[in-house]
Order: C-alpha cells, then structure tokens, then sequence
C-alpha cells in the first residue's frame, strides 16, 4: 500500500528530529538515509540524511547554498515554490506481526528486504514510469531523483506497523543537464500501480527468506487488492490493528463506507504519536499483550526449502 502527499514543512522536522533523537535510545526508528540512484551521486549526497540537506533541496538549493531551480526559495506568489512529494509505503499486518515476533536476525532481513522493495519500486518503476518534468508547450521530459527514506515501526496506537516515509524533493535531473521541477500530479495518478509495484517486489525480496504471500478473499469470494504473510494468525493482525478499530468505528458512526471516508476518518481520530520506546521494550510489549489476549504465538510463517533459501532473485515482469 503506498499513500502519496505534499511534502509540509513541518514534516522534516518530524522525521529528521525524531529519528535522530531515538536514534541514540536503541530505537524502534531509524535514521534516515538517500537512497542510492544517480541523482544522490550527482548531488553529492552523503548516506545519512541531515535536516539541513533535506530542507535546502526541497527548497531548490544544492547542498552547497548554491540555486538548483529558478523560484529556489520562493514559497509566495504566482511561482510559488512546491516543498515535494511524501510518499508512505507500509507492508502487510501480517508482514509487520511476523516482524515483530521474529529474531532479531530475522528481523534485520525483513527490514532489509523491505528497504530493498522500495529502492526497486523507484528505480524500476517510479522513474521510468512517473518521474517527469515539464518543457515549454506542454510535452514532458524523463528525470531522475533523489529520495530520503525513513523507516517506522509502529503505529500511532503503537502496535506494530512497519512503514517507509519516502521524501521526493521537488527536483528532476533531465538528461540534458537541466534541474526542474517534477510534476507532482503523476505521482497520485500512478499510485495504484506503484503501490502493486511494491507488493510485487516485497513478495520477491522476501522468498528467499521462506515468506510466502496470498491475497485475502472477502465473503463474496473475490480476492481483495492487497496481499498478507500465509501462516499468521488473523486473530493476532486483528488486535494489533487497534487504529484500523478506531478508524472503522467511526466510519460506522457516520454511516460511510468509502476509501475517501475512510482518510477523512484517519484524520479526525489521529491521535499523537508517542515517543517511540526501545526495540527490546517494543518486543517485550507486544508479547505480553498477546499472552494477556491468549492470541496464539506458536505459529510459523516460514517455508524454507532449500531450493527457495538458494533462489536467485529475478526482475519483476511489470508489463
């Protein structure tokens, strides 16, 4: 599932500060980092992502102070400046659950796997596919960008939920050498098929690691969009899906049903999101609630076989 949104800038602060502060707590965030493409290299972009890096691309400056775009910095009037494009790539309940009751070198996999499934979604996908910027007399030219990933562990009712913040700067290196601005409505006209594009290649970067995916029917029998882990217990994503009660509790409320409903309810019964504890703390919590629950911890969700632990990875056959 992929949610797109413009980057506020109030949102850099949230994420670079936050991460940077847990950072040092042994914590469930971490943080931040430039994807690697050809955009990073050509900007000179370090790994880790500074707040104040971030801020002067999404304001059109290089790293260097120096002007990357014509209305760098100007945020008023008729060519105002747009900060980017938000991006949030969240894996399956039932991923997350497998996640959070794993070892830790099984979890240092999954994450792995996960961050490698959204750096293919951009590279095979998001920038042949979406990424443009527009010429004179309406036609459009192919760029490349950068990206600052940030990678969540919890929920905001702070259950387990494993989710990438990716932030787009408004900047697109065009093969004639030129920095431009992206044309941010092809990102929400894309969403859906980027969003299958992730699914399809976490399932990849995760045979190998013996998790196989299914896609859920409802009561009708028709499969839903959305895939989940085979082997974990619905009873145990149930409960560790306490924002998803709030959010479905007000939609009942109002007699709504829709996708759109269901954003507007997100908002209106967001809580704030607590200071994100220790993973030890995290872990500990979560297995106590389910042996409180008597949800069933006994389950496995790994196949491994030899021949999938030796599988060689293949390109996804998008088209």
């Amino acid at each position: 599932m992929i949610s797109v949104s413009a980057i506020r800038r109030g949102l850099i602060s949230y994420l670079t500060e936050k991460t940077r502060e847990n950072y040092f707590l042994n914590p469930g965030d971490l943080p931040g980092k430039w994807l690697y493409t050809a955009a990073r290299t050509k900007l000179r972009l370090s790994t880790e992502v500074s707040a104040k890096d971030l801020r002067r691309l999404t304001r059109g400056f290089g790293i260097d102070g120096k002007k990357l775009v014509k209305n760098a910095g100007k945020f008023a009037g008729k060519r105002k400046r747009h900060l980017g494009i938000s991006l949030v790539f969240c894996a399956p309940k039932s991923w997350s659950v497998a996640w959070a009751f794993a070892t830790p070198a099984e979890q240092k996999a999954m994450e792995d796997a996960f961050t490698r499934a959204i750096e293919r979604t951009i590279r095979e996908y998001i920038e042949p596919e979406v990424a443009r910027c527009r010429l004179a007399r309406g036609t459009q030219i192919a760029a490349k960008i950068v990206a600052a990933l940030f990678i969540h562990v919890t929920s905001r009712a702070n259950d387990m939920n494993v989710h990438g913040h990716l932030l787009i700067p408004n900047l697109g290196l065009c093969a004639d050498g030129a920095v431009r601005a992206l044309i941010s409505k092809r990102f929400y006209d894309h969403k859906l098929d980027a969003g299958a594009y992730f699914r399809l290649a976490l399932q990849s970067e995760c045979r190998h690691l013996g998790l196989t995916f299914f896609r859920p029917s409802n009561r009708k029998g028709d499969q839903k969009p959305y895939v989940e882990v085979m082997g974990v217990p619905v009873s145990i994503c149930r409960h560790f899906s306490k924002r998803r009660k709030q959010i479905e509790a007000r939609l009942d409320a109002q007699g709504l049903a829709s996708a759109a409903d269901s954003e507007v309810a997100a908002l209106q019964t967001r809580p704030e999101k607590e200071t994100t504890a220790s993973r030890e703390e995290l872990f500990a919590r979560w297995r106590q609630e389910a042996v409180e629950n008597r949800l069933p911890l006994d389950w496995n969700c790994r196949h491994l076989s030899g021949s999938a632990r030796h599988e060689k990875k293949k390109n996804i056959n998008w088209r």
